[in-house]
């Protein structure tokens, strides 16, 4: 199990944690792929990264700054990890990929 952070922690059993990936930055995937490179590939994928904007929203105070930030974490970050590691023949066939959005 290989975990992804923007920042630095351990957790026990975990095979690595792959520091500085930040799904909101384009180049996130290709230095996952790096950062995995020797390794037999990936059987489950779970994006688990959420942006949530704190206020209240209503139709009529909308912030689109922060609509924009939820969906490029929640939406394209996904896409930026899942394809970046497909492409690089990273997903073993079978693999199972799963979004779980944090608050």
């Amino acid at each position: 199990m290989y975990i992804t952070s923007r920042g630095s922690f351990s957790i026990e059993g975990a095979a690595g944690v792959i520091e500085g990936i930040d799904v909101q930055d384009n180049q996130c995937g290709p230095k996952l792929v790096k950062a995995l490179d020797g390794t037999d590939g990936i059987d489950i994928l779970i994006n688990n990264a959420g942006y949530f904007y704190g206020p209240v929203e209503k139709i009529d105070s909308l912030n689109f700054e922060e609509e924009l930030k939820m969906i490029d974490i929640c939406a394209v970050g996904v896409l930026r990890i899942t394809s970046a590691l497909f492409n690089a023949g990273l997903l073993k066939t079978g693999s199972k990929v799963d979004c779980q959005l944090s608050v």
